[in-house]
């Protein structure tokens, strides 16, 4: 879910079964704006809309069955 004025967004990523051998998953988002910079928040890196739309964000492994991650993207400041 992203807002209207596209500066922070919401992401539920929920793992039903747990794959074997799977260390990471790429998530690719929709909506942002291809020329802001974004930050997931507890992370310190930046990244363009653009590189979250076509690279993906890359999220570590849930360990086990059943599990969710809910990320919040917000524009850097």
């Amino acid at each position: 879910m992203v807002s209207k004025d596209k500066k922070e967004a919401l992401y539920t990523f929920v793992q039903v079964l747990n794959r074997p051998n799977r260390h990471s998953v790429r998530l690719f988002l929709k909506g942002l704006d291809p020329d802001r910079w974004y930050r997931v928040e507890g992370e310190e890196e930046f990244f363009t809309g653009n590189v979250l739309m076509k690279a993906g964000y890359l999220l570590q492994e849930l360990e086990g069955d059943f599990k969710s991650r809910l990320i919040h993207i917000v524009e850097r400041k």
